[in-house]
């Protein structure tokens, strides 16, 4: 996923099927778990994934499912919200795709 931003940033990558994602955040990859789903299926994806950092703030990450591409599908929209500690939330608008890779 990148920033929705007149100049994107790449902030967010998951690999399907692992409980597991990197967040581009404050100028380093955070490494982050997956530890609750919900939502609506698209792919093989949820619209809804809650991760955690290693510091305990938590990640929501919301999906919208767009047009379907070969492979793949569009995520025309997203938003990123991390909750610290004392429960204050920042939200990161975001867009991008999801992609099979096939196997070789």
């Amino acid at each position: 996923l990148w920033t929705r931003r007149e100049e994107p940033e790449f902030v967010f990558f998951s690999k399907t099927g692992t409980e597991t994602a990197n967040f581009w955040f404050e100028m380093a990859t955070k490494p982050l778990v997956r530890i609750g789903v919900g939502g609506e299926i698209f792919g093989q994806e949820l619209t809804e994934q809650t991760y955690q950092m290693e510091d305990g703030q938590k990640i929501v990450l919301k999906l919208e499912p767009g047009d379907l591409l070969v492979g793949g599908q569009r995520i025309p929209e997203a938003t990123i919200q991390i909750i610290n500690s004392e429960g204050w939330a920042t939200m990161i608008p975001v867009a991008g795709v999801t992609a099979c890779q096939p196997e070789s």
